[in-house]
């Protein structure tokens, strides 16, 4: 590791305390305050909660052309008490966080992260700039509904760039460059952003502790999403125990092997040990959202109300 790299990009300890202790000073200044302004979405509180994330219901969110309040309704009748919106499926931000704010709270809910997917290994100049200047304007967004904390991505790498040395170094520096610079409108907005293993980059545990390590601010941390380590060759509950400590937030799901196939299914059918992720994430500390992502093949009607359940047993 380089001497940059061992500092982060922001710089040595004495910028990432000021940065912790102006993280609530800037959101003032520059955006809506975010709930929980400048502290990890993990303190306070004696327990997990719990979470079910807009994924879960995409299909459905699309085929029936639900609303936030729509989608809010289903969750409060599954007896959860979070409720994670997704960017892509709110579509514009016009009138939509006053949608979103009166969905959380007019069903008695809480907003436990809005999540936004990003790809910053974007080789075009301009398609970067373009691509961190949409995250900024989400990242106000979340700022302005009172998100805790957004899910980003690093960015997608294809399995020939990720065996090639120098395609992956190119794209490795894509990514933290994007980050970086998303990053600092993080902090100014008082929100977590939390980077997800999601199969591209970072796809490990090793590759996200070294992004969030490299960019070195408080304002970025980790979604910890159980069941996408196994497209890096992992289990679970392994990475999930060497990420836990860096945790803004939990993605939860589960995955059967089917002909060499990794294949999404109802929580407690697959093969993730998910007792042995949540013992992770207990003697870790961490006390934040624990979300619900079903990715199934099973009807949305049928296969969220059974991994709700599942959750509910785990998550205590």
């Amino acid at each position: 590791m380089s001497e940059q790299q061992g500092r982060g990009v922001f710089g040595d300890r004495r910028r990432f305390l000021r940065v912790c202790a102006g993280v609530a000073v800037m959101a003032a200044a520059r955006c809506a305050p975010a709930a929980g302004s400048g502290a990890a979405p993990s303190a306070g509180g004696s327990a997990m909660k719990k979470a079910v994330c807009h994924y879960s219901f995409h299909r459905r969110y699309a085929a029936e052309k639900w609303t936030p309040d729509r989608l809010a309704r289903e969750v409060k009748a599954l007896g959860i008490e979070g409720i994670d919106y997704h960017s892509r499926f709110l579509g514009t931000m016009d009138g939509m966080a006053e949608q979103v704010t009166a969905a959380v709270a007019g069903h008695g809910l809480v907003l436990s992260s809005l999540s936004l997917s990003t790809n910053f290994n974007r080789p075009k100049a301009d398609d970067l700039k373009a691509e961190i200047e949409t995250t900024r304007q989400w990242i106000r967004f979340a700022a302005k509904v009172k998100a805790p904390v957004s899910r980003v991505f690093g960015g997608g790498l294809g399995a020939a760039d990720r065996k090639d040395d120098a395609s992956r170094k190119a794209a490795w520096q894509r990514m933290l460059d994007g980050l970086a610079a998303v990053t600092k409108e993080a902090e100014a907005c008082g929100l977590v952003l939390g980077l997800e293993n999601h199969g591209g980059l970072p796809c490990t545990a090793e590759e996200q502790i070294d992004a969030i390590k490299t960019i070195g601010s408080p304002a970025l941390r980790a979604t910890v999403d159980v069941g996408n380590y196994m497209q890096g060759g992992e289990e679970g509950h392994v990475a999930t125990a060497l990420v836990a400590p860096y945790a803004a937030y939990v993605h939860f799901k589960d995955n059967k092997r089917e002909g060499g196939k990794i294949v999404p299914c109802v929580l407690g059918e697959g093969v993730v040990n998910l007792a042995a992720c949540i013992e992770a994430l207990k003697k870790a500390g961490y006390k934040g959202f624990v979300g619900l992502e079903y990715e199934g093949t099973e009807d949305e009607a049928t296969g969220v109300p059974k991994s709700v359940e599942a959750l509910k047993r785990l998550v205590k």
